[in-house]
């Protein structure tokens, strides 16, 4: 098997995978959650930033992404790590460690898990993500199952269970994308 990079699913700086309507879409999961500041985690080129603007939310927004070439893209503060200081009412981790990079879902599990207990420690109400569900074998491919990196509802509970965060909330939302579930923790 090759190994694959982000350009391999990032071709460009705009790439985020989703593209601007459907992220737009998926963002609407957001409407009704009181926030003043957020920190939008695997930002890309920020078309979060841009859904809150478009929404009127008028809000404290920076940036993290580890390609430099999209945060260029972004009016705001952004970073390439989990800034260091600061706490924010909303963290928000949207499509983050989608891809399977170099075909090892559980490396990428890994990962998932390290940053969500980082943003935790960012957050003073909220932590939101979106992973795709762990949907029964039969329903893809075997080369579609492999391009993404798949959670059960266990394992997201676990993930959060492991920070001792007990207010957590898994929407299936196939209004807004039938392919991933989204996640809502308390954070106390």
């Amino acid at each position: 098997m090759l190994k694959k990079s982000l350009k391999d699913f990032y071709p460009t700086s705009e790439s985020n995978g989703y593209g601007l309507e459907k992220s737009f879409k998926r963002f609407n999961f957001l409407k009704g959650i009181d926030f003043n500041s957020v920190l939008d985690v695997g930002s890309g080129p920020c078309l979060l930033h841009q859904w809150l603007i478009k929404h009127q939310k008028n809000v404290v927004y920076e940036a993290v992404d580890i390609r430099e070439d999209s945060t260029k893209l972004c009016n705001c503060k952004t970073y390439t790590g989990i800034p260091q200081n600061g706490l924010y009412e909303l963290v928000c981790l949207f499509g983050t460690v989608t891809f399977n990079i170099n075909h090892d879902e559980n490396e990428n599990k890994k990962i998932l898990k390290l940053l969500i207990s980082d943003c935790i420690n960012k957050s003073s109400k909220y932590v939101v993500l979106t992973v795709f569900k762990d949907l029964s074998k039969k329903i893809f491919s075997h080369s579609i199952h492999k391009l993404h990196v798949r959670f059960s509802k266990e394992e997201i509970f676990e993930m959060f269970i492991h920070e001792k965060i007990k207010k957590v909330k898994i929407h299936e939302r196939d209004d807004l994308d039938r392919d991933e579930y989204f996640v809502i923790a308390k954070v106390d």
